[in-house]
């Protein structure tokens, strides 16, 4: 798939500011900005620079001249909550309000901005002053629901879940943001507090977090109104990344001549156990070669063992897939296991 590229009318100028310590980033929240409140760490944003398309964000953000003082790590960002369908757009902020590792507070404008900062500052509302709330499901429904989340963890289809009971909550006046970040901050402490408009959350899961050039992210892999929905899901699913020797997907434990290659892989639970060797010297792989023939191999540190009931397989160049020896096709490549689809004749116990 090819982009065109973006069509920028001017380019960005940055100008960055220290600003002092005791500074609370929500005081500098513009009205239908964004905030990422990792404690001690974060940012929130005001007015608008540039709106682009997810995939010219990065184009756009080479376009922006740094400020030559500004630290390393305080620059500009592109900030939005994507759909899971794909689209949507990010913002280039006018106004970025930033707090370091270190507990330096910085604001890094962008001009020309198409929104500037001043025009977006928050506007102080009175809160609501009455409430009513309903839930959306059942006790009994809720229950049902836990008790098949139990039965898929059991069978080994799922392995973590994080349920919650959908609630409307109607109030006789609209809801400040900025109140409302407040108190997720204050009452939801190891959680990354975060906002976009009127998208509002505090989440425990490590939803992002780079390091030097490599970036982590482990959202949860599937959404669903019912458990069975959970496994049905498209996005149940992780993607690893690696460099290695060799990728196994096994419904058995042996192949290539008496090779333990997956020692834990049992073919009746309807999961393919999926062994990464990762990259190491070449010396050390062959000293632990003869570790395969006894299964010992996945108690090292360059081998990982996950399960799966299908597995996309890709590389950065071809290569070929094997089953027990004989060449199959050339990556990519998809292994899915059909629970059941094979007869076999056994003599009775």
């Amino acid at each position: 798939m090819t982009h065109s590229p973006v069509a920028l009318r001017s380019r960005f100028r940055a100008r960055t500011e220290r600003l002092p310590d005791e500074t609370d980033l929500l005081d500098h929240l513009g009205e239908g900005g964004a905030a990422w409140l990792d404690s001690p760490a974060g940012f929130v944003t005001a007015g608008v620079a540039a709106s682009v398309a997810p995939t010219h964000a990065v184009a756009t953000l080479r376009t922006v001249e740094p400020d030559p003082d500004a630290p390393a790590g305080v620059s500009a960002r592109a900030v939005g909550a994507l759909p899971f369908a794909g689209g949507g757009r990010l913002i280039v902020p006018a106004s970025i309000v930033q707090r370091d590792e270190a507990g330096g507070v910085w604001r890094t404008v962008l001009e020309p901005a198409a929104v500037p900062a001043d025009a977006c500052r928050p506007i102080a509302r009175r809160g609501p002053t009455s409430y009513r709330i309903s839930q959306v499901s059942s006790t009994r429904a809720w229950e049902a629901n836990v008790a098949a989340v139990l039965a898929l963890v059991d069978a080994g289809a799922l392995e973590k879940v994080v349920l919650a009971r959908e609630i409307v909550v109607e109030a006789d006046r609209p809801f400040d943001l900025r109140a409302a970040l407040a108190v997720l901050r204050a009452t939801q402490p190891g959680c990354v507090v975060y906002a976009d408009h009127s998208f509002v959350g505090a989440s425990p899961e490590l939803l992002v977090r780079r390091t030097g050039a490599d970036v982590t992210a482990r959202p949860m892999a599937g959404t669903g109104a019912q458990a069975g929905e959970l496994a049905r899901s498209e996005k149940d699913g992780r993607e690893h990344r690696f460099e290695g020797y060799t990728v196994a997907a096994a419904n058995t434990g042996y192949y290539g001549g008496g090779m333990n290659m997956a020692p834990g892989a049992d073919p009746s639970d309807g999961l393919l156990d999926v062994i990464f060797i990762e990259n190491v010297s070449k010396a050390r792989f062959i000293a632990n070669l003869p570790k395969v023939f006894k299964g010992t191999h996945v108690e090292l540190d360059s081998v990982e063992v996950h399960r799966a009931r299908e597995v996309e397989i890709s590389s950065d160049r071809p290569f070929d897939v094997y089953a027990d020896g004989d060449p199959l096709t050339t990556l990519p490549a998809t292994v899915r296991l059909v629970r059941g689809g094979l007869s076999i004749l056994a003599p009775r116990a």
